[in-house]
């Protein structure tokens, strides 16, 4: 049981993020390296809120502004990331398929998406996949009859999906100067961090 309970979750988890990887970013060297460099910047986003929540004694007793300078931090390393593609764009374009299509800009957008939400997803669930292989079952308090382990797959393969939504409208908001598009990523980025934290 313990098996299939760990292979379960695992495809679960990551399925959604492996098929995207592997059906559309791994067919061009591009993306693969837009959506590792984009990953490289969500670590920088974790190890400022790190830093932060270390020399800010007050935040390491209280979760909400914890998930709060997380949200923020990850939502500045975004808009960097998006000032440096926008400075790349042109060397991209010397190497791209196809440098005129109308459809690249879109399409870094989501891979850069797919690539924050790849890193969420490997940091925030590796260890919990690694315990559902032992003995036991650790249910949520929230839902009763679920197993933790379950229902941390569930939402680790919603939040790779929400990364690449949320980039994809923050990308066209910091394009088109939408600031109500980029204060729509922010303000629902912070209430799924927030829920999560209510349910774990």
């Amino acid at each position: 049981m313990t098996a299939l309970s760990f292979f379960g979750c695992l495809l679960t988890a990551y399925g959604p993020a492996l098929v995207i990887f592997f059906g559309y970013v791994a067919r061009d060297p591009t993306l693969t390296i837009l959506s590792i460099s984009s990953a490289f910047f969500w670590l920088l986003s974790l190890l400022l809120s790190a830093l932060i929540w270390r020399i800010v004694a007050p935040l390491q007793s209280s979760l909400p502004f914890s998930v709060v300078v997380g949200v923020i931090s990850q939502e500045l390393f975004r808009w960097l990331y998006y000032m440096l593609l926008s400075r790349a764009n042109s060397l991209f374009d010397l190497v791209s398929k196809h440098p005129t299509s109308p459809l690249n800009f879109p399409t870094r957008s989501l891979v850069a998406g797919f690539g924050f939400g790849a890193a969420n997803s490997l940091v925030t669930y590796v260890s919990s996949l690694a315990q559902s292989a032992g003995p036991g079952v650790v249910v949520a308090r929230a839902c009763g009859g679920i197993s933790m382990f379950f229902l941390s797959a569930i939402l680790t393969s919603l939040f790779t999906l929400l990364n690449i939504a949320w980039n994809v409208v923050a990308f066209e908001g910091y394009r088109t100067r939408s600031w109500w598009r980029v204060a729509f990523v922010a303000v629902t980025h912070l209430g799924a961090s927030m829920a999560v934290s209510l349910i774990a």
